[in-house]
């Protein structure tokens, strides 16, 4: 979704969109125990792996984690990358203070229930 096809895309699908992409980045997470999660793993590797429409399309993909970062909703950082020290990567990670993704996770503030993994559906 480039920003003019962002124009025609439908505010309820711009939410399941974000919805889908936060509970996605929520399962990258818990899957990787701790460790970060680089940008473009996610995006190239994990998010292309689900079963979504939308996250079929790299630039879909790239459209809805910009906005998200514009958003606040996910937090980028530089780290090491482990495997070449030298080189740096983008890590990101849920603003887990943020009540929109507590909202999309089924959260509230203070409050951490299991949840089951985002549907590929």
């Amino acid at each position: 979704m480039s920003e003019d096809q962002d124009d025609k895309v439908p505010a309820s699908e711009k939410d399941l969109i974000q919805r889908q992409l936060i509970r996605c980045l929520d399962d990258a997470e818990r899957s990787r125990s701790g460790d970060f999660i680089g940008f473009k793993w996610f995006r190239d590797g994990f998010l292309a792996g689900r079963k979504l429409a939308w996250a079929a399309n790299v630039s879909a993909r790239q459209s809805a984690l910009t906005l998200a970062i514009q958003d606040r909703l996910i937090l980028v950082d530089k780290r090491l990358n482990p495997n070449e020290p030298q080189f740096g990567t983008t890590a990101i990670r849920l603003n887990r203070t943020d009540s929109r993704v507590l909202e999309y996770l089924g959260q509230q503030l203070g409050r951490s229930p299991l949840r089951p993994p985002v549907s590929d559906q």
